[in-house]
């Protein structure tokens, strides 16, 4: 089991905007086994670090980790997530479950007493270590942690397990790591096959391996390196940015060419047999343009379409 837990504190001491400092820590020898630097305590740093700690060290059987909103969602799960008799999950969550490691989460600080007390004794040694070498980067911060710092701390403080035999299972490959540790979001498609996501409106392409209709939900997959992936039943499709473009004109949900507007519109004229020119002219009234000037009982009438019906 591994505990992890961030620090948010003066790491700097003023030479730098605060930092949060993310530890992993072996829970039976003590062993520092990573650390890493970031801006802020987000999902997306949460799986930074998750993802290079297995890189380094492999799988875990299970972390120990507290009740922030990055691991556990305190709200009631959803009416469509009761009818799939499923949780409501955090994306981090949702990824730890993908690898099969189990998430444990603490009920209360002192539960997560060695990732405490380590943080007591980054805060001293670590700060001092980072003042005498006037590192005021996170860049520089990381390199010194992973190079200099940890095997040093660990020379010091780390025991010996009571069983020798590593648990930590072989690290996935680097493409199966970028598509777990991703936020996933659904979005519905657009009646002229489009997908809104941040603010930004991507065009379904017309050959995909999966047929897409209007109403149906993708899944779009915000990944750590900033690329986004939109799949439809696991299977990737191909769309574009057309954030700022001009969308086409639908018919019935069938993707139509722009249509051009016309220069001007014409005045219809009815023809010259039409009924309207040929009504009875009220005294003193001018004939219509076209129209008969027989009297009206010498004037042909319309057949009807219709035989007459008596009752």
């Amino acid at each position: 089991m591994v505990q992890v837990d961030g620090s948010h504190h003066e790491w700097f001491e003023g030479r730098r905007a605060k930092a949060v400092l993310l530890a992993f820590i072996d829970d039976a020898t003590s062993r520092l086994a990573y650390a890493l630097f970031v801006e802020g305590e987000t999902t997306e740093a949460v799986m930074t670090a998750m993802w290079e700690y297995i890189e380094r060290n492999g799988l875990p059987l299970s972390i120990y980790v507290d009740r922030d909103s990055i691991y556990v969602v305190n709200r009631q799960a959803t009416v469509e997530e009761q009818l799939r008799d499923k949780q409501p999950q955090t994306h981090f969550d949702r990824a730890m479950e993908e690898l099969s490691v189990q998430v444990i989460l603490a009920r209360s600080p002192q539960a997560k007493g060695r990732v405490e007390r380590l943080f007591k004794t980054l805060q001293d040694r670590l700060v001092k270590e980072l003042r005498l070498r006037g590192i005021s980067t996170l860049a520089e911060a990381n390199r010194y942690l992973c190079e200099e710092y940890l095997p040093a701390h660990n020379k010091r403080f780390a025991v010996e397990p009571r069983e020798t035999q590593d648990a930590h299972r072989a690290a996935p490959s680097a493409a199966r790591l970028a598509a777990v540790f991703t936020v996933r979001e659904e979005r519905t498609v657009q009646n002229d096959y489009t997908v809104r996501y941040r603010n930004q409106v991507y065009q379904i392409g017309r050959q995909q391996a999966v047929r897409v209709s209007p109403r149906q939900r993708v899944t779009v997959e915000q990944r750590l390196d900033g690329t986004r992936h939109f799949l439809y039943k696991g299977v990737a499709l191909h769309v574009t940015d057309v954030s700022g473009m001009a969308r086409p004109r639908m018919n019935g949900g069938r993707r139509m060419k722009t249509m051009p507007t016309p220069s001007r519109v014409e005045r219809w004229k009815p023809a010259p047999d039409h009924p309207w020119r040929n009504r009875p002219l009220a005294e003193k009234e001018a004939p219509r343009e076209g129209a008969s000037l027989a009297p009206l009982s010498q004037r042909p009438r319309a057949k009807s379409s219709k035989p007459c019906q008596f009752y």
